[in-house]
């Protein structure tokens, strides 16, 4: 019940903006300095900026609705990245809705990074089954879920950081509607799940939120334990790596590859998920869940004028039982807007078009960039 971690990655990633997105930022630089030049000497807890806004949502998985989020950015020392507070709420018109909040802290020239996220959440959303129990057709499910996420963070070297995530969540799925049950997994049990493992990071990029050169690595390994509900554990793990280089005309260029890998008894909203953990455009979270998920994706960004910006993107990716036994490719492409919301940090309101294999169009409206 982690963010990025099946369907409940979307919920944490509603609720935990604007903090889960200032806590990437880093010092602007080159060509974003442009735009940001007026936040460069903010030094200090006072000398932030707010960040209020109700923003439109609109998701494939969940529907159309709206995010009520407020977040202070600031920062603490002169060489630590931006740290941040912030709550929020969202809903949408299927009936999901959720508030929490969380805190993003880096401090003492960047070497010690600290973060904590809780809420709660029901979320409606279609169960299409996984790779081992695909179901004929979709079934409405509601899945209320509380919980909370602790990472910690130490700089090894300047690019270098080894840290710890912790969780704990409690979730109960139940039918939506009437429908058939049969062969749904852990339907109407309410589970206790803990989390914990090691996360490692290698960041060269020159600006977390908006890059435009480096590279970011990161991994984790989390084993799992179903404490109360039907007891198993399991691990999984994650493996993203995210480049950028500068490209003609003020351009962009964006790319993801990326890898998970979760044990045969986890929990199907803890599976690997097409667009949960890689951030895939093109297919609603939920509709790809299986033990093994390999992807890749590539994305033009551009800015015209001080405010406005757009992206182009495409994409494919795989899921079956492990890396050797993967399935057919599933692809999407489109493009993009975007909208900067702070005169200090170049943080964007998002909205997308996606276009998939099926010749399904989706809409996504969210703040910040998808990697």
């Amino acid at each position: 019940m982690l963010k990025r971690l099946g369907l409940l990655s979307l919920f944490l990633m509603l609720l935990a903006m604007p903090a889960a997105v200032a806590a990437q930022l880093q010092p602007t630089q080159e060509p974003i300095d442009r735009i940001a030049k007026t936040g460069s000497n903010a030094i200090g807890w006072t000398r932030g900026s707010f960040v209020v806004a109700p923003i439109p949502l609109s998701n494939p998985t969940i529907g159309s609705g709206l995010i009520l989020g407020a977040g202070y950015l600031f920062t603490i020392d002169e060489g630590s990245n931006p740290s941040s507070v912030g709550i929020g709420g969202f809903r949408t018109d299927n009936g999901s809705r959720g508030v929490g909040g969380g805190i993003s802290l880096s401090f003492g020239d960047k070497r010690w990074s600290l973060g904590l996220v809780g809420g709660s959440a029901d979320v409606v959303y279609d169960f299409y089954g996984t790779g081992s129990l695909p179901l004929p057709a979709p079934i409405r499910l509601r899945q209320s879920v509380d919980l909370v996420r602790l990472n910690a963070g130490y700089g090894l070297t300047p690019k270098l950081t080894l840290g710890v995530e912790v969780a704990y969540g409690e979730s109960t799925v139940a039918l939506d509607n009437t429908g058939a049950a049969e062969g749904i997994p852990d339907l109407g049990i309410r589970l206790g799940l803990f989390k914990v493992g090691p996360t490692l990071s290698w960041d060269t990029r020159d600006n977390t939120i908006y890059p435009t050169d480096g590279t970011h690595v990161s991994f984790k390994a989390l084993y799992g334990d179903v404490v109360s509900g039907i007891e198993r554990d399991y691990w999984k793990g994650i493996l993203l790596t995210d480049f950028y280089r500068r490209g003609p005309w003020d351009t962009v260029i964006a790319g993801r590859l990326a890898a998970c890998r979760a044990g045969d008894t986890a929990p199907f909203y803890d599976l690997c998920a097409l667009g949960g953990t890689d951030a895939f455009r093109g297919y609603p979270v939920g509709q790809y869940l299986d033990t093994g998920l390999a992807s890749g994706q590539i994305a033009l960004r551009g800015t015209f004028g001080r405010r406005f910006g757009y992206t182009v993107f495409a994409g494919v990716a795989a899921l079956g039982p492990d890396f050797g036994d993967l399935g057919p490719a599933r692809v999407a492409g489109g493009a993009g807007v975007r909208y900067r919301l702070s005169r200090k940090f170049p943080l964007d309101l998002s909205v997308d078009v996606a276009f998939n294999q099926d010749s399904e169009a989706l809409t996504y409206i969210y703040v910040g960039q998808r990697f």
